[in-house]
This record gives C-alpha cells, structure tokens and sequence, in this order.
C-alpha cells in the first residue's frame, strides 16, 4: 500500500498512535518498504511535535482516533505530510478535515 502510494526507501513516516495490532502492522509496512518510521510522543507539546514532524520531513503519519484532534489542530504546519492513514476502518472513521486522509483497513489493497 504505501509503495503504491509513492512512498519509498528513505521516506519518513511518523506514528501518533497507541501499541496496538495495527500499530505493529503500520511498523512492519514502513520498514518493509526500507522507509524510516517513527514514533511520536503525544504527551509532547503541539509545538513540539510539529517541529519533530518537520525536522523529519514525515510524509505520512499512522494515527489512531483518539489523536485526530491533536493532529488536525498541527497538520497545516507540518509541510511535508501528504498523506494521513487513522487506525480504523470506514465504518469507525470520523468527520475530519486532515489532508490526505484515509482508514487503514479500507486502504486500497
């Protein structure tokens, strides 16, 4: 999925999420693919996270639901995101105004 995506070795892919099953799915793809994926701390300061994202140039990030909040307020500010992939499915997925957006589980295969 991400390689069809564009992404590619070296890319930066970011995760706001909890340890979950789809968390550990999100670190096999990325490092399957021979990009670097990381992690970032929600407990941070919004400041902080966007300068991290930045510094990274994240392309992506895997969140998870209870994250679309702090991540809408601070993805305008991250220049390099192109695309945000939540930990869910179609029918969990909620109303929000993330570029790029799309459900894990209903990714295209």
């Amino acid at each position: 999925r991400l390689e069809r995506d564009g992404f590619a070795l070296g890319d930066r892919i970011a995760t706001l999420a909890w340890n979950t099953a789809r968390h550990i799915e999100a670190w096999y793809g990325t490092m399957g693919i021979g990009a670097i994926y990381h992690t970032l701390n929600p407990r941070l300061f919004p400041e902080q996270i966007v300068w991290i994202m930045n510094h990274a140039e994240d392309k992506a990030v895997f969140v998870d639901i209870t994250f679309i909040p702090l991540l809408e307020k601070i993805a305008g500010a991250v220049k390099s995101l192109k695309k945000v992939i939540v930990l869910t499915d179609k029918a969990h997925m909620p109303q929000t105004t993330l570029p790029g957006v799309v459900a894990y589980e209903d990714w295209p295969d």
